[in-house]
């Protein structure tokens, strides 16, 4: 089922198909290099390469993927699955082109995933982001997530960084969402 905007009829968002590979890639490729230019060295993102089999592995592996296209291109995506906390659904990512940011992708894509996770029955949602990513804290405190415990600190191409919890509440209960099948 295809869902359209009703802002902007060249705008969809729909489930993702092992056929948006290769523009899954180019997106997160170039969400990186803009996102994290003050965190990671130029060199790093340089070399940043997603492979285009990561996305059936993720798939296969019962990780929830939505698409937001415009003209019929992707031009962002969101994932979604289970958390390792029980009984928290987790957003793993949403990534929008940078020549596209500024339109609703990210937005729709945030509601969109929210409503797939509480119907895939969770009632708290939590996602992990770069203390340092101001722009994407901004971008969830904006939308009433909030700053949760703990924090975790990883490697990430030769960088160490911290990470830090945001959560928020989900509808709980709700039916499926009439414009998104569950993925």
């Amino acid at each position: 089922m295809r869902t359209t905007s009703s802002q902007n009829p060249k705008v969809t968002l729909r489930p993702a198909t092992e056929s948006d590979a290769a523009a899954l890639s180019r997106v997160q490729e170039a969400a990186w290099k803009t996102a994290y230019s003050e965190i990671f060295p130029r060199s790093f993102l340089d070399a940043f390469h997603v492979p285009e089999s990561r996305w059936a592995e993720r798939m296969s592996a019962g990780v929830g993927m939505l698409v937001s296209t415009e003209r019929d291109r992707v031009v962002g995506y969101s994932s979604y699955a289970a958390a390792d906390d029980p009984g928290w659904g987790e957003l793993r990512a949403i990534y929008v082109d940078p020549g596209f940011q500024g339109r609703g992708h990210g937005s729709r894509l945030l509601e969109a995933t929210e409503a797939a996770i509480d119907y895939r029955g969770y009632e708290s949602a939590l996602l992990w982001v770069i203390d340092r990513n101001t722009s994407a804290r901004n971008f969830y405190e904006n939308r009433g997530w909030t700053l949760g415990a703990p924090f975790r600190l990883e490697e990430i191409g030769g960088t160490q960084v911290t990470l830090v919890r945001y959560e928020t509440g989900l509808r709980s209960g709700s039916e499926q969402p009439q414009r998104l099948p569950d993925r």
